[in-house]
């Protein structure tokens, strides 16, 4: 039965506070045959990405999971993730799930990614050339796509499975926006990412700010220092309750309604693709 699918689940992880946290609430929703490592050596994305591929195929589980340690999960994700992994196709490479995003106000796909092992040497074998990539990740599935092995971000496309970017180390949100302002230059010019009036915002706009000003960016934070004061913060509580805080936000940002019933359950999202159909044949 597609509950019972068996995972390997790699942390990729660089002294995140929430790490820990994203830890022990995986190891919760766990099931027998599951494994899980923590891939904690500081060195580039690119790297590391090819350690967890690596790693997933020795394990041979069903389901490869790669997830950042900057997110908080749902108490039932795993559960989700078995279920919607059966309704993959033949010839899918895997899927992903949105998290709450911290500082844009809205569910984005970001650190998640849900594997078929069988696909992760097709993936290994594509990644040359990605070295200096700002996002090796959506290159190297495009690059996988088109040898007819399809990312299906649409299999769970309303619904949000835990939280992104929430309490993370000042000296890591600066750096985060340093990357950002290359990924997504206009976010500079047009300000879109609001002031909220926590002290978060100001390493946020001061590494985006930064961030415009270097020709190129590599993604491995220990390439750059911080020649500013660091406030300190204390450690995460581990016994966050990821499902109330993220219940709060998605009423805050979107209201009460079937977008919000959509976000939080899986099974209301047939009745959302029917009422936007509709929307659309007006």
């Amino acid at each position: 039965m597609s509950e019972y699918k068996s995972m390997s689940i790699a942390i990729r992880a660089t002294n995140e506070r929430t790490a820990d946290a994203l830890e022990r609430q995986l190891r919760l929703q766990m099931r027998k045959n599951d494994v899980l490592k923590v891939f904690s050596k500081q060195e580039p994305l690119f790297m590391k990405m090819k350690s967890v591929y690596f790693w997933g195929m020795d394990m041979n589980r069903d389901i490869s999971i790669s997830i950042d340690g900057d997110i908080l999960i749902r108490k039932n994700l795993l559960n989700v993730l078995r279920k919607y992994f059966s309704f993959l196709h033949k010839e899918d490479a895997g899927f992903g799930v949105q998290l709450f995003d911290r500082f844009f106000h809205r569910p984005k796909f970001r650190g998640l990614h849900i594997y078929v092992t069988s696909t992760l040497p097709l993936f290994l074998e594509n990644m040359s050339g990605l070295e200096t990539s700002i996002r090796p990740e959506t290159d190297l599935k495009k690059r996988v796509g088109k040898l007819g092995f399809t990312w299906r971000n649409d299999l769970l496309k309303f619904y949000v499975g835990g939280l992104h970017d929430y309490f993370q180390w000042y000296r890591d949100i600066y750096f985060k926006m340093l990357a950002r302002s290359h990924r997504s230059p206009d976010l500079v010019k047009i300000n879109y990412i609001p002031n909220d009036g926590t002290k978060e915002y100001s390493y946020v706009r001061l590494g985006l700010e930064e961030g415009e000003k270097l020709g190129n960016i590599v993604l491995d934070k220990t390439k750059y220092s911080i020649d500013f004061p660091l406030e300190e913060q204390d450690t995460l509580d581990n016994d966050l309750d990821v499902e109330l805080l993220l219940k709060k936000e998605i009423k805050k940002h979107y209201g009460l309604g079937l977008w919000y019933l959509a976000s939080l359950y899986p099974s209301f999202q047939r009745l959302l693709d029917i009422r936007l159909l509709l929307v659309k044949s007006k």
